[in-house]
């Protein structure tokens, strides 16, 4: 899927992305900006190493012929596993991460073992990422004409977000800050935290307050596409960020499973909602992301 979004063509383009466990469509979006005005070209996350034959095509296929960056978000697998591969086929692009996440880039074996470890054959790389060179980095304090770089922790602690602006747009790409977001086919919206087994519950909320001061005009999701609802999604991002604390640390409290903290959040929780009216690929694949998600809730209120 190749769609763009402002007024001049092919300014943002969503490259969609498949998974490591199957799904093939609507699963992660890479983000592609084309700012001809700057003379400048960039992704925003890149998706697995799986993924990176299938990103490289659509770049081809938008005319890439030179990429100046790639901005990471966080160096979690899912969003980053791609980058070494796709620095083979433009050898000349330079890397933004938050400094804590570079040693794992250029040596990602730990952290793929760790991600093998947490999510489990068939739903994480089985194959290590390639590494990259050490010389592949912007500097911690690159900068760029209309780029925002925020700090914002919780999903990790290495998290970055950027706000960029072209033209009349405030583009915000909160990687996995903001949580994940669908629209389904019905129209409903489908909106969840991220809150992996490793999760900063009290960083995420500054962090969400910090996005919700950028007033941007356009969400671009790496889980899954975009919103112009920006106010409305963030200001209910966090409101759900509470409700969960709240519901999760009750249920527990009552003695209760993962299992049934699962189904309360899909009966009590409005934002996830729109769950029954997922495809049935995407449902499954929510309805895993939904039990890691509570897992990191419940180890974060444990304090495990």
């Amino acid at each position: 899927m190749e769609r763009d979004f402002l007024e001049k063509e092919d300014e943002l383009l969503l490259l969609d992305i498949p998974t490591v466990c199957g799904v093939a469509k609507q699963a992660f979006s890479a983000w592609l900006v084309k700012d001809a005005e700057r003379r400048v070209n960039f992704l925003v996350d890149v998706g697995s190493f799986s993924g990176a034959s299938y990103l490289i095509k659509r770049l081809k296929r938008a005319n890439i012929v030179r990429l100046d960056a790639i901005l990471l978000t966080h160096v979690h697998l899912d969003h980053a596993g791609g980058t070494g591969s796709l620095l083979q086929t433009f050898p000349e692009t330079k890397v933004f991460c938050h400094p804590k996440g570079k040693p794992h880039l250029i040596a990602p074996k730990r952290l793929w073992q760790e991600t093998l470890g947490v999510m489990g054959p068939g739903t994480a790389e089985e194959e290590m990422p390639i590494p990259l060179p050490e010389d592949s980095f912007l500097l911690d304090d690159f900068s760029l004409s209309g780029l925002t770089i925020l700090e914002t922790p919780g999903h990790a602690s290495h998290h970055c977000s950027f706000l960029y602006e072209i033209g009349r747009e405030r583009i915000l790409f909160p990687g996995e800050a903001a949580g994940a977001f669908r629209r389904t086919t019905t129209g409903e919206i489908f909106v969840r935290p991220s809150s992996p087994p490793i999760f900063f519950l009290e960083k995420a909320n500054e962090s969400l307050k910090k996005l919700e001061k950028t007033n941007p005009t356009l969400i671009c999701f790496p889980h899954y596409g975009y919103t112009r609802d920006t106010s409305f999604f963030l200001e209910n991002s966090h409101g759900q960020l509470l409700l969960w604390r709240k519901l999760v640390a009750e249920l527990l409290s009552a003695g209760r499973s993962e299992r049934e903290i699962f189904e309360e959040l899909l009966k009590r929780d409005p934002l996830l909602h729109g769950f029954w009216s997922l495809k049935k690929p995407i449902q499954d694949h929510e309805a895993r992301n939904l039990t890691i998600c509570i897992k990191g809730f419940v180890k974060s209120l444990l304090g495990a």
